[in-house]
Order: structure tokens, then sequence, then C-alpha cells
């Protein structure tokens, strides 16, 4: 019997579907969201568990009408909520866009929740600006 060499990680499901292993990204069913998945890791294969049970890729047609809205979220549309909203806020996401190394972790903080469940977008939202 030939036994694969394998790696073990944890990755926690962000409210995009995603997981991040050795910078490389993988969807999930977006029932686990905000929960902490074991990832097998070898040469060929990448195998995600939660509870120990495999966890399958999701078929994107079966996608929440109400989760849709996290693939829609480019620079653009955060430069063009920013520009609705005013100028500081416009600064604020030019910033962020401009500082981070990669364009999906600045659009991450400026659209999807911090550990304390709030993010650029839904704080300014939620106070009416």
């Amino acid at each position: 019997m030939l036994y694969k060499i394998s790696e073990w990680n944890t990755a926690k499901v962000r409210p995009d579907y995603h997981i991040s292993v050795e910078s490389m990204f993988y969807s999930v069913p977006y029932e686990y969201i905000n929960r902490q998945m074991d990832v097998k890791l070898s040469d060929d294969m990448v195998a995600v568990y939660f509870n120990i049970s495999t966890v399958r890729e999701p078929v994107r047609e079966h996608m929440p009408d109400n989760h849709k809205q996290f693939l829609d979220q480019t620079p653009e549309v955060a430069v063009g909520w920013a520009e609705s909203i005013g100028s500081s806020t416009l600064k604020v996401v030019q910033y962020l866009l401009d500082s981070y190394q990669s364009e999906k972790q600045a659009l991450q903080s400026i659209f999807f929740p911090e550990e304390d469940g709030t993010s650029l977008y839904q704080t300014r939202n939620r106070i009416g600006m």
C-alpha cells in the first residue's frame, strides 16, 4: 500500500466562503462561515473537514441570493460607494486600496466584518452616513 505524505492545517472560513491555505483560496459551503476547518494537504490534494466530516465544494447556483453581494465587491464599487458618502470616506477607501499588497485584502477590510463584526462599509451604513 502506498502512503501519501500529508500536512494538516486549520483555517477559518471567511464571509466570502473561502479558506486561505498556503496563500491559496479554497471555497466551502456557506453554512461554514466563521467556523474553523481542518485542512489536509498533499502534493496533489486539498481535503477540507469539519468535525471529521468531509466538506464538499458548493455549486455556485446554490448560493443564497442574500450572499451573492460578496461576489460584487470590486475596487470600482468601493470607490463609487465612498464617493457617494464624501471626500473623507473616499480618502480612507483609496488609502486601503493603495496600501494593501493585494486587492482582495483591501476589499476584505472595506466590505467584510472584522472580529468585532464591523466593517468600514457596515459601520458607515449603520450610522446613516
